[in-house]
């Protein structure tokens, strides 16, 4: 991994005072006594107010002299009790010198930091994923109780644009089979129509292991985009079924004319379509990382759409519909 930075800003340098609350308790002082004290020392106590000239102007006393804030300054202190003993500073507190951050950035009311990296392969992003989990588990986890590790980045933004695009997917599928039970009157032929999608996603599966391509949000939109085109082809062929069914012919009859009359028009669609975006998908006057294997999700998809609008769709219209026939006689 290279180029690896956070987003944790450093500020000033600071010195922290620790109060040990169970030595201040034995010499009769409490951590707000001695923070009071310390403010007192260090920026001052309004004691009193009063006006002049219509101004209001405030009395301020301070224990320590003004000047410099050093360590010495402070370890010089004598807290006073309510009995009049003084404590030296090192008896109930200590110091440490460390720097605050310049903002504290919080993910659901918590403190977070984010780290990125850049990995040389994107090939094991996965491997790197678990290698560094494995690291904390085994390093932080027990030490800092109230620490977590996330690993997050292109793989956990896939995930989540994944899970967004189904939800986009399944609401268009469900469009598209309202539409076509209104068209076509009847709850089971939609779902017939809609059998292509499944089979398109199969010829986008074999595109991407033939081509070697990655599965990228470009596949994934155009395999959404080709949930509306493969149907288009089931569409023309089962209204053309129905059509032969309403001039009184048998369901054998219809289905066998309709896939005879329909496969030169469904053919030459597809062709077309795929003609068109075969220049693309190919790389003719340049590759192109986004447009070409967006072209091949849909070429690849539209074939086995076609196939399944040609051979798949008629099948299953024929055995479903011959056979609620033949059970109603």
């Amino acid at each position: 991994m290279f180029n690896i930075r956070d987003n944790y800003e450093p500020g000033t340098p600071e010195i922290r005072v620790k109060v040990n609350k169970e030595r201040a308790a034995a010499f009769g002082l409490s951590p707000y006594s001695v923070g009071m004290y310390l403010r007192a020392f260090l920026d001052g106590i309004t004691a009193a107010t009063y006006y002049r000239n219509g101004e209001e102007i405030d009395v301020i006393v301070r224990l320590g002299e003004t000047g410099r804030l050093t360590a010495e300054n402070l370890q010089g202190i004598f807290f006073v009790t309510s009995d009049g003993r003084k404590i030296p500073f090192s008896a109930v507190c200590s110091l440490s010198y460390e720097t605050s951050p310049a903002a504290v950035k919080r993910i659901d009311g918590k403190r977070e930091i984010t780290i990125t990296a850049e990995a040389y392969s994107k090939d094991n992003i996965r491997s790197i994923n678990r290698d560094m989990e494995n690291f904390y588990d085994r390093t932080y986890r027990f030490r800092y109780p109230g620490m977590s590790f996330t690993t997050g980045g292109e793989f956990a933004e896939f995930n989540n644009l994944l899970i967004k695009i189904l939800r986009i997917f399944l609401l268009g599928v469900f469009l598209i089979y309202i539409i076509l039970g209104t068209q076509f009157r009847s709850y089971l032929q939609p779902f017939l129509i809609l059998f292509s999608v499944p089979l398109a996603f199969a010829g986008v599966v074999l595109f991407l292991f033939l081509s070697r391509t990655p599965f990228s949000t470009t596949v994934l939109y155009a395999g959404v985009a080709l949930a509306g085109i493969s149907v288009n082809d089931a569409i023309v062929l089962i209204s053309f079924i129905n059509e032969q069914r309403s001039g009184g012919k048998d369901v054998k009859t219809a289905v066998i004319e309709a896939a005879g009359t329909r496969i030169r028009p469904i053919i030459l669609t597809s062709i077309t379509t795929i003609a068109g975006l075969l220049p693309t998908a190919v790389g003719l006057g340049g590759k192109s990382p986004v447009w070409g294997p967006m072209a091949g999700t849909i070429i690849f998809g539209l074939l086995f759409s076609t196939a399944a609008a040609l051979i798949f769709v008629p099948c299953l219209y024929g055995a479903l519909f011959d056979r609620k026939k033949k059970g109603s006689a």
